[in-house]
C-alpha cells in the first residue's frame, strides 16, 4: 500500500475515489445495503405517527426502562383527616365497618 495523495467522494455519496502516489487510482463503491435510505416521516395525527418505536425495545445492555410508580389513593376517611374533618373522617370510617381502620382513626384523634 503506497500513501495517499487524493481522496474525493461522489456527490450521490455512492462512489469514493482514491488517489495514491505511485499513480494508482482507486475507486470503490458503495454495496446497496449500506446506501441510506431516506426515512419516511408519518404525519402527525395519524395512526402510524403514534405508534413510532413501539417494537423497537431495549437494544443495549446500557438502556433501562423507567417504570412509573401510581401513588396509593388515599381513604375518604384519610382525606377528610388532611382536611382536618374529623367529624367526617369517624363518620366515614364507621361506614367501613373495619376495626383495624376505625382503630387506626380513633388513635389519630
Amino acid at each position: 500500500p503506497s500513501p495517499v495523495t487524493a481522496l474525493s467522494c461522489a456527490p450521490d455519496g455512492k462512489t469514493l475515489l482514491i488517489g495514491t502516489s505511485t499513480g494508482l487510482l482507486s475507486i470503490r463503491h458503495a454495496p446497496p445495503a449500506l446506501i441510506a435510505k431516506p426515512k419516511v416521516i408519518p404525519m402527525g395525527g395519524t395512526m402510524a405517527h403514534f405508534e413510532r418505536g413501539r417494537d423497537a425495545g431495549v437494544s443495549q445492555m446500557d438502556d433501562f426502562e423507567l417504570v412509573q410508580q401510581t401513588r396509593k389513593r388515599l381513604k375518604p376517611f384519610d382525606v377528610s383527616l388532611r382536611k382536618f374533618c374529623y367529624g367526617e373522617a369517624l363518620d366515614k370510617v364507621l361506614t367501613t365497618k373495619k376495626p383495624d381502620a376505625v382503630s387506626a382513626v380513633l388513635e389519630e384523634l
